[in-house]
């Protein structure tokens, strides 16, 4: 008789671990199941910003072309600016006050 109930207790418990295992099982499946989920949803996350990249770097390239060529230019002009001041103050130091730029032909 206490055989038979020791195994009776043993049957049990064994149901109750299996049963406490089978929910385990289950809660670790949907955990990977919402894992996986995440995981797609970074991967369609860092496509789209490959592909803003992709649309951007050009376009990034260009800005940076015409900003090197425009600071080219600001530089060739502080150069003509500067020479221009250096030939006033020469002409000014000459006694020369007024040059007429027009042409009367």
């Amino acid at each position: 008789m206490k055989e038979k109930a020791a195994a009776e207790a043993a049957a049990k418990e064994a149901k109750e671990a299996e049963a406490r295992g089978s929910k385990v099982l289950e809660e670790a499946d949907a955990d990977r199941n919402k894992l996986k989920k995440a995981i797609e949803d970074l991967k369609a996350e860092v496509q789209n910003r490959v592909t803003i990249l992709e649309e951007v770097t050009p376009r990034a390239t260009e800005a940076d072309a015409r900003a090197r060529e425009a600071e080219e230019a600001r530089d060739s002009l502080t150069i003509s600016l500067d020479q221009l001041r250096e030939d006033r103050d020469w002409m000014r130091h000459h006694g020369i006050r007024h040059v007429n730029c027009w042409n009367n032909s």
